[in-house]
């Protein structure tokens, strides 16, 4: 799972890394190109310096906000994995990106004499202390926003009120040195400061977890809870077809005796398993119950039983209506001592083993429902997967 993801956060982030740095690097040569005189080598360090700043806010504000905006936590949720799991996943993938970008800018600057030698270790603390910071900030703001534009606003004022605390920590450092003049204590504050946002994001992002801990603290014995709530939201999906299940099957039933149409069963009981079969994982699409899913962590095979299980016992009450409306039928007709002949006998138990035959009364409803389901879960439209069911059930 963690390989998938891992390619999944490649894939969405590689655009804006590709990018980030082709700007990057055309900026600098952009600034050597249009100076008149050679730039001094604080300049490209400080450039240096807030180009991997950018590139660290920007990518920062992606990976969280860019699940929410495109509804894709909740599928994450669902996946066997805990949010801090899949946190430390997407800060990894980001932070190795930083890491490429710093070390491809400071290469540059070498390769292209514009860093000084003299300058180039507090360049590179400076790089990574503003780097990480500004992705810890990009990400605690990305665990707050809820697409990627808001995040990277937000981001601007958690990294206003880093620098104000780094400002703090460098005066505090300056005090404790003795050392009031001294430039750099500025980045030692930030390298030393640049953790804090990392952690917030983490703490901020894994939430849903930690409440799972202590219910399960405040629940120690939870083992049937699953199986409950599971069950209690599957029939509270099913109530309607339920009662239209019902009440069609009653009047399909006694339609059909009083009609002496017995044999259109099997294709009225293939509509009545299409519609049982193709709401059975509707309902968790256009409405929030796959959230419930992804927070009690109920496994795939379980809520599959349970969800068809509900919409087969309801297929069921249309089944037992007809044979019971059947076995009343049959009844009815034996008692009718004015026609009671030797054929009309034979006949009577022939409707009799009609009635109560498995493939008579079960082909179709459960061959319906199979193919609903099979289409329900194939298209995200229910009419299209009625349509296509009921095409495939007839012609078949």
């Amino acid at each position: 799972m963690i390989r998938t993801l891992l390619w999944k956060e490649y894939r969405e982030l590689r655009t804006t890394a590709v990018a980030i740095t082709v700007f990057a690097i055309g900026l600098l040569f952009s600034i050597q190109a249009i100076s008149l005189s050679a730039p001094e080598a604080s300049t490209y360090a400080a450039v240096i310096v807030c180009l991997v700043w950018m590139a660290g806010l920007v990518a920062g504000a992606q990976p969280f906000a860019g699940e929410f905006e495109n509804r894709t936590q909740n599928w994450l949720d669902v996946q066997p994995a805990k949010r801090s799991r899949v946190g430390r996943t997407k800060i990894a993938v980001v932070g190795v990106y930083l890491v490429f970008h710093a070390l491809v800018l400071c290469g540059l600057g070498v390769g292209m004499m514009w860093l000084e030698q003299k300058y180039f270790p507090i360049t590179i603390l400076a790089v990574i202390a503003f780097g990480f910071s500004g992705l810890g900030c990009g990400l605690y703001a990305s665990s707050l926003a809820r697409s990627p534009l808001m995040a990277i606003g937000y981001s601007l004022i958690v990294q206003a009120i880093l620098l104000t605390v780094i400002g703090f920590v460098a005066l505090l450092l300056a005090i404790l040195l003795q050392r009031p003049h001294e430039a750099y204590l500025l980045v030692y504050a930030a390298f030393i400061c640049s953790p804090l946002p990392l952690i917030l994001a983490m703490r901020h992002y894994s939430r849903p977890d930690r409440r799972r801990l202590v219910s399960l603290l405040q629940h120690p014995n939870t083992s049937g809870r699953g199986w409950r709530s599971l069950i209690w939201l599957s029939w509270r999906q099913s109530k309607s077809v339920f009662w239209i299940l019902s009440c069609a099957g009653l009047v399909a039933s006694v339609g059909l005796q009083l009609a002496r149409a017995e044999t259109l069963w099997p294709a009225i009981g293939l509509v009545f398993g299409i519609i049982a079969g193709v709401g059975a994982f509707a309902a968790d699409r256009p409405g929030d119950a796959f959230q419930f899913f992804g927070d009690r962590r109920v496994p795939y095979g379980r809520t599959w039983f349970v969800k068809s299980a509900m919409r087969i016992a309801i297929l069921l009450i249309p089944i037992v209506t007809h044979f019971v409306v059947g076995l009343i039928t049959v009844a009815a007709r034996d008692w009718d001592k004015s026609s009671k002949t030797e054929m009309f006998s034979r006949e009577v138990r022939e409707q009799f083993w009609i009635a109560v035959h498995p493939s008579y009364l079960l082909l179709g409803p459960l061959y319906g429902f199979a193919l609903g389901q099979f289409f329900g879960m194939v298209c995200r439209k229910g009419a299209i997967a009625v349509v296509l069911a009921a095409m495939l059930g007839f012609g078949v």
